[in-house]
Parts: C-alpha cells; structure tokens; sequence
C-alpha cells in the first residue's frame, strides 16, 4: 500500500505546481516586508535597485583643457500633496525637485522654468526619481552647463499606482486632466519660485505619461509651450488601459476629444510649441503610431521633430532600458526650448 501510495503521488501533473509555485512565491513577497522592493524591481527594472553613486565632481574639456567642476546636488522632495479643487478638494500627492541654489538667500529672488513629468501606467511620481533618476541628470547638466536650473514637478496623475486615467477628465469623475493642466501648475505657481509662462513650462512623459503630455500639451498649448512623448501613442485607446480601469465608459465623443491624431488638424499652422516625438525602431506599433503623427503633424504644418532611436535591448523595447537611454536626449531638448 505504501509503494502504490507513493506511485499515485508521483502522478500529480506538473503543470499544476508550477503556477501554484509562482503564486505561492507571488503571495509570500506581497506580504512579506520586501513588498516594496519587489514592485519597484517589476516596475522599474532591477536597476532602480542600485541608485548611482553621487557625484561630486566632473572632469569637462573646455577650450582643449581638462577641467573638473563641482556638482552641487538640487533638493528632491517626495509624498507631497495639496488639495485639488478638481476632485473636489480631494489630496492629492507630487513628488518635486529643486534646483541646487534654490534655497540659497543669494539667490532668493531668482525664478526658474518648470518641467512636469507624467509616469506611466503601471506607476507613480517616483518613478521619475529612483528609475530614471532625473535628479542626477539634472544636477550633472547644470554642474557641465548643458541644462538650464529649473524646476521638475512629478504629478500624480491616475489616483493610484494601480488607476489608469490616461490623463483626462474620466467618464467616472476623475478629472485627471484638469488636475494637471490647471490645478497642479496653478499650486506650483503659487507656492516655487516659477516663471509663471506657457513658454517656461514643458510637459513631457513615458508610454501614458507620453500619451498624456501629448495629448494635455496640445489642448492646452497655451500652458505649456514645450511638448516631448516617449514611447507614447496618439490615440485614445481602450487597449492601452490598465485591467479593471475604465475611462472612456465607450463614450466616442470623449475618445475623439482626446486622440490627438484626429485633432491635431484643427490645431493647423500651430508654429510656437516645441514638439519631440521619440521611440525606437523595435517599439511595434508604438512606432508605427510614432511615424503615423510625424505624418499627421507634417500636414497640418506643424513644427516638431521625429527621433527614432535603436533600442538597447529589442526584447525590453518598451521599458526602462530604452527609456533611461532616451530622457538625457529629452531633457537636452527641453531644456533649449525653455525660456529663462
């Protein structure tokens, strides 16, 4: 009986452990302290899990010789929030970086340009911050004088690192785009030292958030006179929406109203936005959906640029290593057409 027992045992299908196994796993690290560590490796790659070193210093040529400068570090606040009057005075939360000098009473009555940066879906405002490391860009480009100081705003914009409003005023009642639009850039306005003009603000954003800045930056070009997509799309798109979220509630006049590919034509002649559309050549349709607005913006006579890069990683097309590739290219761009 014992011999004819274990016989049976061995007959459970493989299959069957296997996914047990991983859900087993998967359960054991949501609850466990390391919950945290294991999203962030998910979202943002297992790099963000090794920040890079502080630098102090750089070595720079400047008229054929080797100069080393310091590289003072700006101020990164995260989890700050203010209250929303689009959503009913409801807390919402933003993550901030200052430029080195900021608070220096030297330089009190200085005003900088500000940058606002949309994450994607899955995500939220840190992302910015421990899987890009904008700061660290930042606070190099300034040290080498590459980039402008200014301000850098990471909003949250879905309500949630698991809500999906690609950015609009949702069918349900989250009025995700004038939150960003005009709530987040009135706050920030009222309480940094800003240049309070549509010419010192850009909005640029990665996969959602690229679809957001396009998307905002466009319907509100009279905020932000600086619009860059990263691995975005031009379209409203139910595919492109988190499972469970539901923002259009299969509502066609609020799709249209918000896929800029249908109404960039009405914007026609529009000659006083800086446009950048970036994405790799392995990207799919993101880059098909790239050339297809190259074209689109073409048409309408709009100025813009098209940058199509190879990705690091084809199999990781559409994440962290071609986007930490693409943002320095990004905020160099920003940073020209930014006026201070």
């Amino acid at each position: 009986m014992e011999r004819h027992a274990r016989t049976r045992r061995q007959r459970v299908p493989r299959w069957l452990a296997i996914p047990g196994g991983i859900l087993a796993l998967c359960a054991l690290v949501w609850l466990s302290p390391l919950q945290g560590v294991a999203q962030q490796a998910i979202l943002l790659g297992p790099d963000s899990l090794f920040p890079p070193p502080v630098t102090h210093s750089l070595v720079l040529q400047r008229a054929g010789h080797r100069v080393t400068v310091a590289v003072p570090s700006g101020l990164v606040r995260e989890g700050l929030s203010f209250r929303s009057a689009a959503l009913g005075g409801r807390l919402e939360t933003y993550s901030i970086y200052l430029p080195p000098g900021y608070n220096t009473p030297s330089d009190s009555e200085r005003r900088y340009p500000v940058l606002y940066l949309l994450h994607g879906a899955p995500g939220q405002p840190g992302d910015w911050i421990h899987g890009m490391h904008v700061q660290v860009l930042e606070d190099q480009g300034i040290a080498a004088g590459t980039l402008k100081p200014m301000i850098i705003v990471m909003p949250e914009g879905n309500g949630g690192v698991w809500q999906d409003s690609q950015y609009v005023n949702t069918l349900g009642g989250f009025r995700a785009e004038d939150l960003i639009a005009h709530d987040v850039v009135h706050y920030i306005d009222a309480h940094y030292r800003t240049i309070a003009d549509r010419r010192a603000r850009a909005i640029a954003g990665i996969s959602e958030g690229a679809y957001g800045a396009m998307n905002l930056g466009l319907k509100h070009h009279d905020v932000f006179g600086t619009i860059v997509s990263i691995s975005g799309y031009f379209s409203a798109d139910p595919a492109e929406v988190l499972i469970g979220n539901d923002p259009w509630g299969h509502d066609s006049a609020l799709m249209k109203a918000n896929s800029p590919l249908l109404y960039v034509r009405q914007l026609s002649g529009l000659r006083d936005t800086a446009i950048l559309i970036m994405d790799n050549s392995s990207d799919g349709g993101y880059t098909v959906a790239a050339r297809r607005f190259d074209q689109a913006l073409t048409a309408a006579h709009i100025p813009h640029q098209l940058l199509l890069q190879p990705a690091p990683n084809p199999l990781a097309a559409h994440y962290w290593p071609y986007w930490r590739q693409a943002f320095p290219v990004a905020l160099a761009f920003i940073s020209r057409h930014l006026s201070s």
